[in-house]
Formats: C-alpha cells, sequence, structure tokens
C-alpha cells in the first residue's frame, strides 16, 4: 500500500513540475505575440539626423537668450490661440523663421508653419485644431541676421 502512495506521489510531481514548464511556456509565446504587435513609434523620423544638429541648436539658444530676444509664449482665450510675443526695440529689424508644433506622443500630429510677426513683434496662432495634451513649440527664427532658436510648452486642456 506504501508503494503505491509513492507511486502516485512520484507521478503528481511529474505532472505538476510538467504542468509549470508548460504554462511558462505558452506564456512566453503569448508575450511575444503581444510584444510583436505594439507599434513603436520614434520620436523624430530622422532621429540620428536631428541628434547631429543637436550642438547647433544649443548654440543658437544660448545666443537668443544672450541677446535677450526670447519669445513669450502663451495661450489665449478659451485655448484656441496661441500668442508668440518678441522683444522688440530700435535694433530689432524683421523676425523670420519657422514655428513648429510638435507633439512628442505622435509624429503624426506635427504641424509647422512660417513665423510672421507685426510690427509689434506678435504673432497670433489658431491652434482650435489642435487636440488636448502636451505641444512643444520649437522656434527657429533669424533676427538681423542672427539664427536662434527658441522651445516652448503648453498644454491645451478642453
Amino acid at each position: 500500500m506504501e508503494e503505491v502512495d509513492k507511486k502516485k506521489h512520484g507521478t503528481a510531481w511529474f505532472i505538476g513540475t510538467w504542468a509549470l514548464v508548460l504554462g511558462f511556456v505558452v506564456f512566453m509565446v503569448v508575450l511575444a505575440i503581444v510584444a510583436a504587435r505594439q507599434d513603436f513609434q520614434m520620436v523624430e523620423e530622422d532621429y540620428y539626423a536631428r541628434e547631429l544638429e543637436y550642438q547647433t541648436r544649443i548654440d543658437k539658444l544660448n545666443l537668443t537668450d544672450s541677446l535677450g530676444l526670447s519669445p513669450r509664449v502663451s495661450v489665449t482665450g478659451d485655448g484656441d490661440l496661441l500668442e508668440i510675443l518678441f522683444p522688440v526695440d530700435s535694433t530689432v529689424t524683421a523676425v523670420t523663421g519657422t514655428v513648429l508644433f510638435y507633439r512628442p506622443s505622435s509624429s503624426e500630429r506635427d504641424r509647422t508653419q512660417p513665423l510672421t510677426t507685426d510690427r509689434d513683434g506678435r504673432q497670433t496662432i489658431d491652434v482650435s485644431d489642435l487636440i488636448s495634451g502636451l505641444w512643444r513649440v520649437k522656434i527657429d527664427f533669424s533676427v538681423n541676421n542672427h539664427d536662434l532658436y527658441h522651445e516652448d510648452q503648453f498644454i491645451l486642456a478642453r
């Protein structure tokens, strides 16, 4: 009788061990399938080329700060307008460049538009078509033959 109990006990351990191994294998296969179906987007398509331009951007940013030409970026109204205000004085002539609305979570939503300020150094941009959430504004501009750069962020809550 004792011998029969040992066989049953040994068989139970054998079946239990194989069930555990088989369960682990099934779990790993399911995990691999789920991971393979995920959509991984890089923040920027040309990430490596942009990385090489990074020092140039830092130099432009430092020059912008040292010249005191950093614009003020603010959301006005009901979150439908973005105002960019440049400090202007008698030495500042025209401000030209581009404004990039950068969505960190989805590159398909990025939008670029030309920078065209009025004589007071102000540009108002309609952002009613942008979705709610975090946006970065990357302003690449030129003033008095100086290439400058400013980056700011805002959150649209609608």
